[in-house]
């Protein structure tokens, strides 16, 4: 946005409220001029054209000015006299001296986008076999965190899952979290682990379901399938869900597997687990609700059920004392955490991914 005219007339009247939208290196002088006492000017400035933050002045005297700053944004530059200086599409600033010229070149090599520019790599097709080793030097990590700029993108799905695959192929890594619900991925890995199915559960049926049902998503799971039946079960690459939202299809993942395990545990855990019956469609409204005294003997109810579960996976495995001592803390950690309105929901099941979390410990002991 050009200055040209802005100024016109500034000594003829004043404004009780200016809004700037473009951004410049500093509120201009004119605009001081014209703003009234008691008037208000928001505008963003900022000491590169693409580091800017959101500020309001107020006038309160002919020379006093009181500056509130609000918040970072990025606006287009105010370009002009009292602004920045004009640059053509390529980056070639427009009729400047050459020192100036030199310090606006100088100032862009140390902003955002001049720092991204510097940093960024190319990079080849996702289908190309040199795609995962652009990313080599991952490979001696032991934990790799893959984000994502917006859920659902399939370019991101498409990197991530090739990378994920050179990882595993050339270095070894054994297990694939994902931020999905664990009982819902407990099915995939179900599946690429070649197990036999534990229960009738059809996963990623709840918002948002395109997260993880997509076609992507599909593939790579696919994938991890092939790659394991050409491994010895105990080393074939799992997958595993960090979140612990899914009250009703976690409870119904134990209940499924103590009524094919322990029948008669299964009717205690029904009974346990009962006082949460009507909360499993709205875990939050339990989260609110337990913050009252009448419905602490669901907490206790299911610690109760995680403790029967855990001694019965020791028997089962055959684990060193040190090891369930172990389990035990993490399972009184869980008890003991401050109890919030979201939290809560989480608490009532977080007893059951506990159990994972364990028997995963355990089987390194």
């Amino acid at each position: 946005m050009r200055q040209t005219a802005l100024w016109a007339g500034q000594h003829a009247r004043h404004f009780d409220a200016i809004i700037a939208a473009a951004g410049g290196p500093d509120v201009p002088p004119a605009w001081r001029e014209q703003l009234a006492i008691g008037g208000r000017l928001v505008m963003p400035i900022g000491t590169h054209r693409e580091c800017q933050r959101l500020i309001k002045l107020t006038r309160r005297s002919a020379t006093r000015f009181d500056e509130e700053e609000m918040d970072e944004v990025r606006f287009v530059p105010l370009i002009g006299e009292q602004g920045w200086p004009a640059v053509d599409s390529d980056g070639t600033l427009v009729d400047l001296p050459e020192t100036e010229a030199a310090a606006y070149e100088s100032s862009t090599t140390t902003s955002l986008a001049g720092l991204i520019s510097a940093g960024a790599r190319p990079l080849p097709a996702f289908d190309d076999t040199s795609f995962g080793s652009c990313f080599e030097f991952l490979a001696s990590k032991r934990i790799v965190l893959l984000g994502e700029c917006s859920h659902g993108t399939a370019e991101f799905y498409d990197a991530r899952a090739a990378i994920t695959r050179h990882l595993v192929e050339k270095h070894n890594f054994n297990m694939v979290a994902l931020e999905a619900d664990w009982p819902d991925v407990a099915v995939i890995d179900q599946y690429v682990r070649l197990r036999k199915p534990g229960g009738e559960l059809s996963p990623f049926q709840r918002f948002p379901t395109w997260m993880w049902r997509n076609e992507e998503f599909a593939a790579f799971v696919r994938w991890m399938h092939a790659y394991n039946e050409l491994r010895d079960p105990a080393r074939r690459c799992a997958v595993h869900g960090l979140d612990m939202y899914s009250l009703s299809a976690s409870v119904a993942a134990v209940l499924d597997y103590l009524d094919r395990t322990d029948p008669e545990a299964a009717s205690v855990a029904r009974v346990r687990y009962g006082c949460l019956t009507p909360w499993q469609k709205d875990p939050q409204v339990y989260g609110r609700a337990a913050l009252s005294k009448g419905f602490e003997t669901c907490e206790n109810a299911v610690v109760e059920q995680l403790c029967d579960l855990m001694s019965v996976s020791r028997k089962r495995i055959r684990t060193p004392n040190h090891c369930s001592t172990r389990c035990r803390t993490r399972a009184w950690s869980l008890r003991r955490k401050t109890t919030t309105g979201r939290c809560t929901a989480v608490q009532a099941t977080a007893g059951i991914c506990a159990i994972r979390i364990c028997l995963k410990r355990l089987s390194v002991c």
